[in-house]
């Protein structure tokens, strides 16, 4: 172009030039773009194939099969005792296989307790009492666990089981032929514990591998799994060192765990009891053992693992027990037993436990291949890693996408821009010539004065930051200054208190933001957009803010910002202020409302809350709300017998076990004292409460520790349903209330659903209550005898005492009536110490004034044993009454004696060694059986009326009575038989030698005064 051109025309041609260039451009960048578009778009189609693939691969699933509709009787055998982890694997996967594949089926489990009693003669105990609970039963099928079960069932099928088929599980693959050699109808699974593939893992973790100490027990299961653990290594590795602990006792191998070499490691297999005889599961063994060891332990049971056990090539009980499930379902399904080949379940798998791994410093790729980590902390990524892939790619081409309109549209708008501008310069070209040489003259006035303004504003900017420096040290809120357009922020130093961090410089907003709670960002950037927006007055939000050291701080943030001519924020700036202590404050003020202080559980306040946002759902989506009213039965009497910091450590017990039992969905509330309420929404039908409550009454049969007492709990559960029982939350509390009273009078460990009958029985319920409260100081209650005579020569032996309340209100009230009322409230303590002093001072006046040696029989309530006091209370009353203790008996019910044995025991022998006898009362209605009896502080033995009236005539062969009363005084106990009332049952337990009887064939209870005459006649 020549340099000589006027300057439009030169403008002119610029012109003409740009829009050839941005004709040129457009054309040639349209062909990526749409390559860009049809690569999004093949993106996004391969996306949506993944997820309509996996969609139809779980719409593909073939449905479960229906249950089939069939009646069963099947018993489950098993050799060891409830609670047993092996056991408990086997038992659970065999109920719950055969629940699911049939509707009506009835399952019976018994234990043979092998573990803890392993000798012959307790097995043979247990056959009358087998015969007595299944003799009359049709079985369908016997499932057997380990080989104990499966021998007993062997050797008394025909005389027990009526030959029913046997399907077994966890025998050793070498000791089934043994077990099975010459039987019929009969099949199963034999267990083979992966003991090669174990110590190859080992080998693969610890190839410098110089020691393996193998811990087993001296039984027949354990010595044959030391061997083959021996042989393991010998084929594998022969220069490893093989050190047996099978004869050190638990305290020498623990001992010795703490202080091994580095370049060895601990097999652990079967182990239940040490060298010196104590006895524990395998797991508790496990926590006790390697607590503190040194080296890392293996094992070959997956039971063990979680119990400082590293890992192996470990047995599943479940997988086992499903195998045999399978072959049960086919023999109930018509197959025949012997048609059905024996299984061997060969199934092992690599498990490792993430803790040891972690303690040890053994990396997953130290691992053999194929090997499982257990325990491991939770991973989003590892878990949803599918769906992270997906959603990552989706947000990937949706970028693609947004970048792709983004700079179609900016090439669109700087082109039009273009065209304008170069239009309106054309326009303005020759006004600008005539203008220029008039700006010239006006640009050197105009510096002139720009120079002087400038050296004002530099003077009055020195005095409003020496301003702004003073009102910053004197506020104890930390200044920010927030350039908008450029995104620069100044914070003042006060800043570096509150974090503990420095800002001298100037910081981006983001970076500000990043320091910010996740959970309150959306907060902070809502209260910006609503002042920014005018639509509040003013900024102001509360957020937690990170500090130096990693934790967050509550400030408050507020500010006022410039606006533009536009309406736009230019510039703004505010105040930080710490808020942290005082939102602390607010924080304990809401847990001190709504939580309660000793469980930390909701208390009935947020309980309220939750349950009308429960009972408003409800009624939108026409579901069912659940209120399970919870109370612990006799825990007044555990508080004031043992004290209210025991009581409390027990709550908190129970709170937490109630808590991890009931569904995440459910909220767990404590009302005070021992009343727990469950709120579970959303239920489609009554029956989902039923089940949690059955699940919360299982998980009490455990028994519950303090740190240093052991308490055998129980629970009454009243259930109301939502909108039937109640319409607010305090009908509903009131209707689960009355059915809670419903459970506790139906028995312990019950639960009920409330209807419409039951505020009736609870109103005789109180009245019965209120009555029995001066029923003693009003003379209401009195003591009938009932006499008790020796069966060799007929003569009186002794009376039973048994008290009797007749009410002038109620009538006379049934002893099953108020003494459960009584053991609740407590009442059971002064009325049992009244029975024992009136039954000793009747006990006195007949040896005063009747020539014979008889003894009187008291019954005592598990309530008095759990007083401390109880033996001295009976030598008080000995001594005051002039008693000799050996004329006392008392009598103690088979279940309480079973259920707090260990609590009770030692006050039982030291009331027999001063001379009290002791009776088992009520024997065969309860767990135990005949093996128990010579480990109990007993001397005399109750056979209950049950077995009495099994007795068909005085020769008959087929009652299980003569057995007991045998093999009861082979341990030198004396048997008394209640409940006599017809003759042939006298001659039959003459005949058998028992030694005494009670019942309507000698004589009713009598009140005192005939009992007296009935002494003196005699």
């Amino acid at each position: 172009m020549d340099p000589k051109c006027p300057k439009y025309l030169k403008v002119g041609m610029e012109v003409r030039k740009k829009k050839e260039n941005i004709t040129s451009f457009t054309d040639e960048n349209r062909r990526p773009f749409f390559l860009v578009r049809v690569f999004s778009f093949l993106l996004l189609f391969l996306a949506i194939s993944q997820c309509l693939h996996i969609r139809a691969y779980s719409i593909s699933s073939e449905p479960a099969e229906a249950p089939l509709q069939a009646s069963f009787q099947v018993l489950i055998l098993n050799s060891y005792h409830p609670g047993y982890k092996w056991t408990e694997g086997l038992e659970d996967t065999l109920i719950a296989k055969l629940e699911e594949r049939f509707s009506r089926i009835d399952i019976s489990s018994e234990y043979l307790d092998w573990k803890r009693h392993p000798d012959e003669e307790s097995l043979s105990m247990l056959i009358p009492v087998m015969e007595h609970r299944y003799g009359d039963k049709k079985i369908s099928l016997i499932l057997t666990t380990d080989d104990a079960a499966l021998g007993f069932v062997l050797a008394n099928r025909k005389e027990l089981f009526h030959d029913a088929p046997i399907v077994f599980c966890g025998v050793a693959e070498e000791r089934a032929d043994a077990y099975l050699q010459g039987q019929g109808n009969i099949t199963g699974v034999t267990e083979n514990f992966d003991m090669e593939g174990t110590v190859q893992a080992i080998l693969h973790i610890c190839p410098e591998l110089r020691q393996a100490f193998l811990v087993y027990e001296n039984s027949e299961t354990g010595l044959p799994t030391g061997e083959r653990a021996t042989e393991a290594f010998q084929r594998q590795k022969p220069e490893v060192e093989i050190v047996h602990w099978n004869e050190l006792t638990a305290d020498q191998i623990k001992k010795k765990s703490e202080a091994l070499p580095t370049e060895s490691v601990i097999l652990y297999m079967a182990y239940n009891r040490d060298a010196a005889g104590f006895y524990l599961p395998m797991d508790q063994f496990a926590d006790l053992l390697f607590e503190n060891s040194s080296v890392p332990a293996f094992s070959i049971h997956d039971f063990t693992l979680g119990h400082h056990i590293l890992g192996g090539s470990v047995t599943k009980s479940r997988d086992h027990a499903a195998v045999a499930a399978e072959l049960a379902v086919r023999v109930l399904l018509g197959e025949k037993a012997d048609s059905l080949p024996y299984l061997n379940d060969r199934a092992a798998f690599l498990e490792f436990d993430y803790n040891e791994m972690k303690r040890f410093e053994i990396l997953e790729s130290d691992l053999p291949e194929y090997s499982v980590v257990i325990n491991r902390p939770f991973s989003f990524y590892r878990s949803y890693k599918t769906l992270v892939l997906i959603v990552s790619l989706l947000f990937l081409m949706m970028l693609i996408l947004i970048a792709n309109l983004i700079v179609n549209d900016r090439i669109r708008k700087k082109s039009a821009r273009e065209l304008r501008e170069s239009h309106e310069e054309l326009l303005a070209a020759n006004g600008q010539m005539s203008a220029m040489n008039a700006h010239l003259q006006d640009t050197d006035v105009r510096l002139r004065e720009k120079n002087t303004e400038l050296e004002n504003r530099t003077d009055m900017l020195t005095q409003s930051e020496e301003r702004y420096r003073l009102v910053s040290n004197a506020t104890r809120d930390a200044i920010w200054d927030w350039e908008i357009k450029g995104n620069k922020r100044i914070i003042s130093d006060r800043i570096g208190l509150m974090l503990g961090m420095t800002h001298d410089k100037a910081e981006r907003l983001q970076d500000w933001v990043a320091r910010v709670h996740p959970d309150d960002i959306s907060k902070l950037k809502k209260a910006m957009a609503d002042y920014f927006s005018h639509r509040t007055d003013e900024y102001s939000v509360e957020y937690r803010i990170m500090t130096r050291d990693g934790n967050y701080r509550w400030i408050l943030s507020r500010g006022i910002a410039i606006f533009g001519e536009n309406g736009k924020p230019i510039r703004m700036v505010g105040t930080h202020s710490d808020i942290d202590e005082l939102k602390q404050q607010q924080e304990t003020i809401s847990r001190m409302a709504y939580y309660d202080s000793l469980t930390e559980l909701p208390n009935r306040v947020l309980l309220r809350l939750r349950s009308e946002a429960a009972f408003h759902a409800a009624r939108s989506n026409h579901r069912l709300v659940a209120l399970l009213f919870t109370d612990l039965d006799n825990f007044k009497v555990i508080n004031d017998t043992f004290g209210h910091p025991v009581g409390d450590e027990l709550l908190n017990e129970v709170a937490r076990l109630i808590q991890s039992s009931v569904p995440a969905e459910c909220t767990v509330a404590r009302l005070g004292g021992d009343e727990f309420i469950v709120l579970v929404p959303n239920l489609a039908g009554a029956e989902q409460a039923e089940t949690i409550s059955k699940w919360l009454l299982n998980q009490f049969k455990t028994p519950l520790r303090t740190t240093t007492l052991q308490f055998h709990i129980s629970l009454s559960i009243g259930i109301s349903l939502f909108p039937k029982d109640g319409n607010n939350f305090d009908e509903m509390m009131r209707s689960a209330d009355m059915a809670m009273y419903g459970a506790k009078n139906a028995g312990r460990s019950q639960y009920r659903f409330f209807d419409g009958g039951m505020d009736e029985q609870i109103r005789d319920r109180f009245a019965l209550e209120e009555g029995l409260r001066t029923a003693l100081t009003k003379g209401e209650l009195k003591l009938h005898f009932q006499p008790i005579h020796r069966l060799h020569d007929d003569s009186l032996a002794g009376f039973e005492a048994l008290v009797r309340w007749n009410s002038p209100i109620h009538g006379l009230v049934a002893p099953d009536r108020f003494i459960p009322i009584a053991e609740e409230n407590g009442l059971i303590l002064t009325i049992g110490e009244w029975v024992l002093r009136e039954a000793c001072l009747f006990r006195k006046r007949i040896d005063r004034d009747v020539a014979g040696d008889t003894h009187i029989a008291v019954n005592v309530s598990v309530l008095q044993l759990m007083q401390e006091n109880f033996g001295d209370m009976v030598s008080d009353i000995l001594h005051e009454t002039g008693v000799r203790p050996g004329c006392l008996v008392l009598e103690i019910t088979e279940s309480v004696l079973m259920e707090s044995f260990a609590q009770h025991e030692g006050t039982l022998r030291k009331l027999g060694e001063s001379g009290v006898s002791i009776a088992l009362d009520d024997f065969g209605t309860g767990y135990s059986s005949l093996t128990y009896l010579r480990k109990l502080p007993i001397q005399i033995l109750k056979i209950d009326k049950s077995f009495i009236d099994d007795i068909r005539s005085a020769d008959d062969e087929n009652s299980h009575t003569g057995a007991i009363i045998s093999l009861s005084r082979q341990w030198g106990l004396r048997v008394v038989a209640e409940g006599v009332e017809q003759d042939y049952q006298q001659q039959y337990l003459k005949k058998h030698q028992c030694d005494l009887m009670q019942g309507y064939l000698i004589s009713k209870p009598l009140p005192e005064s005939e009992a007296y005459d009935y002494a003196r006649k005699d």
